[in-house]
């Protein structure tokens, strides 16, 4: 049981207001940038990688994960895509169609997030991105 002397007064709030932490759309032009330093192998196990965990995933979630990466860059779609089918034609499936799509969901939601962030802390910094390299 709690005191009642010893309760904190309650807070008096002043005028509220919605604040938009969104202020603009360009939620995949850091990916996009990224993805564009990447050499061909890196791209290549990016695509298979991400096709390995969306494999028995429904197909309409699939094109819209698939929609993100084609925002981010056409060819980023592309070889994600073709990574898609080809896995799809391999006896090799995912024993979980749930697992896999709540690691797409995942995946597509981190990409986004993480551009935002990087986005405003670029703006932060006067506009340049950093990356760091290293294998994906």
């Amino acid at each position: 049981m709690q005191d009642s002397n010893a309760l904190e007064p309650a807070l008096q709030a002043g005028v509220l207001d919605h604040y938009n932490h969104r202020e603009d759309d360009d939620y995949y032009s850091q990916s996009a940038a990224l993805f564009r330093l990447f050499d061909p192998e890196q791209k290549e196990r990016l695509f298979s990688n991400i096709a390995r965990h969306i494999d028995g995933v429904p197909k309409d979630i699939v094109e819209r994960a698939l929609e993100h990466f084609v925002k981010i860059d056409l060819a980023y779609g592309a070889g994600v895509r073709a990574a898609v089918a080809k896995r799809a034609r391999s006896p090799a499936a995912c024993s979980s169609p749930r697992i896999a799509r709540d690691i797409v969901l995942i995946a597509v939601r981190s990409v986004v997030r993480d551009t935002v962030a990087n986005h405003r802390s670029s703006k932060r910094a006067g506009g340049k991105y950093r990356f760091t390299s290293g294998r994906i």
